[in-house]
């Protein structure tokens, strides 16, 4: 498999960038990045996906910065929810910062 040790859904900051990936059947992703993280100040990031037209959002600050069509629909697994790090991974993908607020729902 491509995913190695990752999670079947990340959000992380990489190369000055948010990254968001949702694991696909075949263990590569779907993804979506964009925005620039700041160091100074607080910042809403928010991911979207929407199964209706298969695409996957991202916004920071409500602002749109990204989208991306999913190549195939997204299904949970089972594998649950992992913030802030990867316990398949105890050295790796290991958030450093504050995270003020969590909201997760459905339709």
């Amino acid at each position: 498999p491509t995913s190695g040790c990752l999670p079947e859904y990340t959000f992380s900051i990489e190369t000055g960038k948010y990254y968001s990936r949702l694991m696909k059947v075949d263990e590569t992703f779907n993804y979506v990045y964009g925005g620039v993280p700041s160091t100074t100040e607080w910042q809403e990031v928010t991911m979207v996906y929407s199964a209706a037209n298969q695409k996957i959002y991202l916004f920071v600050d409500g602002v749109y910065k990204s989208s991306r069509t999913a190549t195939e629909p997204i299904t949970p697994s089972g594998k649950g929810l992992v913030v802030g790090g990867n316990p398949d991974c105890a050295s790796r993908y290991n958030y450093d910062g504050a995270l003020d607020y969590l909201k997760i729902w459905g339709e």
